[in-house]
């Protein structure tokens, strides 16, 4: 290989293929070292251009963009040289990946388009699903949605066939992404978090990053911006210990947008100065854009027109550079070249199956007669089969109708299992005579429970959604219910007690980590309570779940977040879960609740009932009497309903000091 290549690879790091490159945190350093290594010791040159594309795209993903073009140069050429075709596929995927991060949309397109015909060609199924991928994510850049879904569903689709949970992964981050643009939320959450759980499955620390950062987006738009900046932080944590620039910028300028739209201007614009000077460091047109455009929103806001108007001009600049008329038109040359040519193949395969008919017509004249003669036996054999299918069924009946009787009596008999598991509302009572407990599970047992329990002088409270409903959900319950039991009993601080609990739920469902291991596990939050004079303290960790406070004499919701990780599931081992220690007084109200009662569909519109509808009903009723405050909550979420079905099993615990 020529010098001038082994020189720049010198500069640059990669990983081992390509299909693990997001989320590997390893030192720069230890990377080129890696690299060097495989360079000095192989001497296929095939290697060399499978090694040369790993680090084009780790370059991309880490905002090395202007080297990444270099190398990918030096990629093409190595594998023309060798007449190495599945190498010039993949050379030419990476140029359109390259131009896509740079914004150079119509370029992008058109090597995309060259990789897929390749790659079809050469039935190349692993990569037409990362052609497939890219190709969506360009037009999804342009603003044609339609198209941009078609070609991530191709993606998709083909990626879980071949099991390359990576690519899948990252591809529902781009439609989860797609789908918030369209202001679906619950398709996009749903999307979002099916990826954050691959990644996780995976240990890909990039993705995981990516997911929680979108998820903070989404809850963004949903105006719960305490959720939004705890998601977005913890994503941007991991891009700081990757040292990923392009996802710090982006982070930034999503905290910079949570805090404009909470009315915290300062704030604001620290965020959006570090993410546009990042954003220019790195060269990311597309980041500078979105920088400039937030700035100038944020001093509108503030009645700063001259800022305002600078970074609204700054933005405009941007953004000619990325949408001019000529990548418009390069963009419809490129995709109109290619059907062109696809409609050619076409037309010539159509000719050659015309004459191919003409000679197999002569056959099928032959075959006529002895087919209708074997249609007629295969109906009088049908005939045959229908006459005594029809008399076992008649008897299958009557056995699965005792079946389903046998089968329903054995669920009502796990049902008065799970209820007596359960604290008895006498109990709640006698140590909380202030309190309340709404449970509707969606069948007859549930993946929902709470948990009461009395520990010296302290009272341990719980609200926790497991895995499923029905009567999957309902073991799950009773397992992580045994669980959290064993877990009290080696200490009293609740955030040591979740990693007690999140061991144990591991353990006891053998989750390794390994493709076939399960994923089940559980949302929780949990209480350790104190009573003191005039009040009571409160010791709060929580998986996934939050707790809700109303101080007495105020009508503002207090949300202590949980730690975003499950319990169980792809969780690490290690896991460790936030302590909170929170002082109530007389009159203060705290709700600990599971997601089954925001997620219920009706209304007038038929949309999600939501988090900012709960909270402000909370906020209304807050001051009543605990038990109107449930009977308040079903009638309203009854109401609210309608005729649409249970989604999702339901569970509210409130409490008043």
């Amino acid at each position: 290989m020529k010098k001038r290549v082994l020189y720049l690879l010198v500069l640059v790091f990669c990983l081992n293929n390509a299909a693990n490159l997001h989320g590997q945190i390893v030192s720069k350093q230890t990377q080129i070292d890696s690299m060097l290594t495989v360079l000095n010791n192989s001497k296929d040159d095939t290697l060399k251009v499978h090694t040369m594309n790993s680090l084009v795209l780790q370059l991309v993903y880490t905002g090395g963009y202007r080297m990444a073009d270099s190398m990918v140069n030096e990629e093409l050429k190595l594998a023309n040289a060798l007449e190495y075709k599945r190498g010039i596929a993949h050379a030419y995927n990476s140029m359109g990946v390259v131009a896509n991060y740079q914004s150079d949309y119509s370029h992008s397109l058109e090597y995309l388009l060259k990789s897929l015909e390749m790659f079809e060609a050469l039935r190349d199924t692993d990569g037409l699903g990362i052609s497939y991928k890219y190709i969506g994510a360009v037009y999804a850049h342009q603003g044609d949605t339609s198209a941009a879904f078609d070609y991530f569903r191709k993606a998709v689709i083909t990626l879980n066939a071949l099991r390359d949970t990576n690519y899948v992964a990252s591809t529902l981050i781009s439609m989860g992404n797609l789908y918030e643009t369209e202001n679906m939320h619950t398709h996009a959450l749903e999307n979002l978090r099916k990826s954050f759980r691959f990644f996780s499955k995976i240990n890909n620390k990039d993705g995981e990053a990516s997911a929680l950062m979108y998820i903070g987006g989404v809850f963004k738009n949903e105006k719960s911006y305490d959720s939004a900046r705890t998601y977005v932080l913890c994503g941007k944590q991991i891009f700081e210990e990757l040292k990923d620039d392009d996802g710090i910028s982006r982070s930034l300028d999503l905290l910079g947008v949570i805090s404009m739209a909470d009315n915290k201007y300062a704030e604001a614009l620290a965020y959006e100065n570090n993410s546009l000077s990042l954003a220019k460091k790195i060269g990311s047109l597309e980041c500078t854009m979105i920088a400039e455009k937030t700035m100038s929103d944020i001093y509108e806001k503030k009645g700063d027109g001259v800022n305002a108007l600078m970074h609204y001009r700054a933005y405009m600049a941007s953004r000619d550079s990325i949408f001019s008329q000529q990548n418009t038109l390069k963009t419809l040359s490129a995709e109109m070249s290619y059907a062109d040519e696809k409609k050619e193949a076409a037309k010539k395969a159509a000719d050659d199956k015309k004459e191919a008919l003409h000679a197999e017509e002569i056959k099928r004249n032959k075959a006529v007669i002895t087919g209708v003669l074997g249609v007629l036996m295969v109906l009088t054999l049908f005939v045959i089969f229908m006459y005594r299918t029809n008399r076992q069924r008649k008897k299958a009946n009557i056995i699965i109708e005792r079946k389903n009787f046998q089968i329903t009596q054995s669920i009502d008999y796990a049902e008065r299992i799970q209820r007596a598991m359960l604290p008895d509302i006498s109990e709640i009572h006698g140590l909380l005579p202030e309190s309340f407990v709404l449970f509707k599970p969606k069948d007859i047992v549930s993946g929902d429970f709470y948990f009461l329990q009395k520990k010296d002088d302290k009272i341990v409270l719980a609200v926790a959604d497991c895995t499923g409903h029905g009567v999957p959900g309902g073991f799950m319950s009773m397992l992580c219910s045994e669980k959290l039991s064993d877990s009290i009993y080696q200490t009293q601080n609740t955030g040591e007690i979740m990693e007690h609990l999140n061991k144990g739920v591991k353990s006891s469902l053998h989750q390794s980590g390994s493709e076939d291991s399960m994923y089940d596990g559980m949302d929780i939050a949990l209480c350790v309570i104190h009573p003191v004079v005039n009040g009571m303290k409160l010791n709060f960790a929580g998986a996934l779940r939050p707790l809700w406070i109303i101080r007495s004499g105020t009508n503002e919701v207090e949300e202590i977040s949980p730690t975003p990780r499950t319990i169980g599931g792809f969780t690490p081992n290690d896991q460790e879960y936030a302590t909170y220690i929170i002082q109530l007084h007389k009159g203060d109200v705290f709700y600990m609740f599971t997601d089954g009662y925001v997620d219920q569909f009706g209304g007038e519109t038929g949309r999600k009932y939501g988090l900012k509808r709960f909270k402000e009903f909370l906020i209304s009723i807050h001051n009543f009497p605990m038990e109107s405050q449930q009977k308040e909550l079903a009638t309203c979420i009854e109401t609210w309903r309608g005729n649409n079905l249970q989604l999702d099993d339901m569970l509210v615990v409130g409490v008043k000091v």
